[in-house]
């Protein structure tokens, strides 16, 4: 076949494109694409989508959680350093799994000089990209993450499209303008990661709707009986120490922290606060994390500090699942069992 030097041409400009389109496809999210499209973990379409991680049930299961990495205040989209420092010290624990509760990236927060819609959109696709990039660096190809939108990301002109389709969550449950959810499950763990889209409503005690409370019933509800431990993972404290409620705030968190007692979840993950608090109040542990490399603020007794946590989950119900709080260096500086007290109430301001 003859070939003429205006087909070659177009042939390479048409491989060419071709290429830059899977380029561009891979790259976006390099390090978390294995999250819906191929082992470990692959995605399970019921009628909740849920995430499934396959993972060896005979032994104790690893989870790391960290919250509040964005850095709007030094230029950067996120504090690269410590950061690093944090996923090297999950890394060493062998996790199977990353949840981020939060504000992983800066957004608007970050030194932008034209916050239009189309530079805004450009500006957080970098920064998305540039985490992703920085996280398969550290964890490669082996450890799905699974991310919670901050109001930092929230306020990005359709911050929400670009979070899902960067972190391929497009098949989670959409909230109408409330936000949206998804389910993961690995090993004899079930987490329900809640995720706001309205800024206005991603404040503490405003975020969870009629809509989203049945959503979060019905999904525990299901979980609870196929499933020894459930986790919700969101953004917002629920009983937050920083913030004073409103009536009608407060009636909305307890009804969501009532769906939470009903089905026995064991805890409640989130950020926001720039520190570590766990609390426990009837029987559903709260514990924010939000160490994860943005500037440090003043909380509860003493200085915060950066950290991160790590769930560990006993391959036996002898052992009940434990938090272990590990600093920059990966010293444990706190560690709790994730198991009923005896008070109805009970608090702990670490940091």
């Amino acid at each position: 076949m003859n070939i003429g030097r205006f087909e070659i041409i177009v042939m390479l400009f048409v491989l060419s494109a071709m290429g830059l389109g899977l380029y561009l496809r891979t790259s976006t999210s390099p390090a978390l694409s294995n999250v819906t499209t191929k082992p470990p973990a692959e995605e399970h379409k019921t009628e909740h989508p849920t995430f499934v991680l396959p993972v060896d049930e005979t032994q104790p299961l690893h989870i790391g959680i960290l919250g509040e990495s964005g850095d709007g205040e030094h230029g950067e989209a996120f504090n690269t350093a410590i950061v690093k420092q944090l996923l090297k010290g999950l890394q060493k624990q062998h996790v199977e799994a990353v949840f981020e509760t939060g504000n992983l990236v800066s957004g608007l927060a970050n030194k932008v000089s034209d916050k239009t819609s189309t530079s805004s959109n450009r500006a957080f696709q970098q920064q998305l990209v540039a985490f992703s990039e920085m996280y398969k660096a550290v964890l490669r190809d082996k450890v799905p993450f699974f991310p919670v939108m901050g109001d930092h990301e929230l306020a990005v002109p359709n911050g929400e499209i670009i979070f899902r389709e960067h972190f391929h969550l497009k098949n989670g449950v959409r909230f109408d303008e409330h936000g949206f959810g998804y389910t993961v499950v690995i090993g004899k763990a079930f987490f329900v990661v809640l995720a706001n889209t309205d800024k206005a409503k991603a404040q503490a005690g405003q975020l969870f709707n009629p809509e989203i409370l049945e959503w979060l019933q019905n999904v525990l509800r299901d979980g609870a009986s196929s499933y020894e431990y459930l986790f919700v993972v969101g953004h917002a404290p629920i009983f937050p120490h920083t913030t004073t409620l409103t009536d009608h705030q407060a009636q909305a968190r307890d009804a969501f922290w009532k769906i939470l007692i009903d089905n026995k979840v064991v805890a409640y993950f989130s950020s926001h606060e720039h520190a570590f608090d766990r609390s426990q109040r009837h029987g559903v542990w709260q514990v924010i994390s939000g160490g994860g490399g943005a500037p440090l603020r003043e909380g509860g007794r003493s200085k915060s500090f950066y950290h991160c946590l790590l769930l560990t989950i006993p391959a036996t119900k002898q052992t009940p699942p434990f938090i272990e709080v590990l600093d920059i260096e990966g010293e444990v500086v706190d560690r709790f069992e994730l198991i009923p007290m005896n008070s109805l109430i009970y608090q702990r301001h670490v940091s």
